[in-house]
């Protein structure tokens, strides 16, 4: 009377392991601990296992709306092939230039790219002839992934899947934190008690003026609030 599909395991079966994410499943591999338990991969009935490590990768698209004209944008996606000119490619004939917060340029129109390879946690400049969007696919970054912001200005990105208010995002920072802008001129600022800009929002990028260089890592959202909790691993 066995119900494979209601009725859990029988001894002697494979574990398999998922990770749910945004109501994905994403399959999982697993090492398991050897000094843990009698349990080495097969159910059996009140077993006891340890594991080790628990790993598991999915591909993700972030789709990032670029407006014409001047716009800054990041992104919260580590892709396999991460060089600028391969990220634009497929929007590439709307593109007139992408600059970093360095200086350094991609302007298809002359085959010049000094960005190279893009740089996690950083956001950029982008000037379209025609408003298109951007999909970007890969690998999630860590939404706290930690990253320098060197003293004045520089050009940061936001790693967050979701939109949280910026007091949030930058507490940690206060002390440091000049000013911040996004691309419509809207400024964060903390010394004056401004903030115009409300809410940071994936695929946005912000400028950033620093009075010292400060490590930087955005908080933890969702159930967790904006506390030291910090996810470990990669989904």
């Amino acid at each position: 009377s066995y119900d494979t599909d209601d009725e859990g395991m029988l001894n002697g079966e494979e574990l398999n392991w998922i990770v749910m994410f945004n109501n994905e499943e994403i399959p999982a591999t697993v090492e398991y601990n050897s000094s843990v338990g009698d349990v080495d991969g097969i159910y059996s009935c009140d077993g006891i296992a340890g594991l080790t490590s628990l790993i598991a990768t999915s591909i993700f698209t972030q789709e990032i709306p670029l407006d014409s004209g001047w716009s800054l944008w990041s992104t919260y996606i580590d892709p396999e092939d991460d060089n600028i000119a391969t990220i634009f490619s497929t929007v590439v004939d709307d593109v007139i230039m992408v600059k970093n917060g360095e200086g350094n340029v991609y302007w298809p129109q002359f085959g010049l790219n000094s960005i190279g390879d893009l740089v996690q946690a950083s956001g950029y400049q982008v000037k379209m002839n025609n408003e298109n969007l951007l999909n970007i696919s890969g690998t999630l970054i860590e939404s706290s992934y930690s990253f320098n912001l060197n003293n004045g200005w520089g050009i940061i990105g936001y790693l967050h899947q979701d939109c949280f208010n910026v007091d949030d995002m930058m507490n940690s920072i206060i002390d440091n934190l000049i000013i911040m802008k996004d691309a419509e001129g809207n400024v964060y600022w903390p010394a004056f008690d401004l903030n115009s800009i409300g809410n940071m929002c994936p695929g946005n990028g912000y400028r950033v003026k620093t009075n010292e260089s400060v490590d930087f890592s955005y908080p933890s959202g969702g159930r967790f609030g904006f506390s030291d909790f910090t996810t470990v691993g990669k989904t």
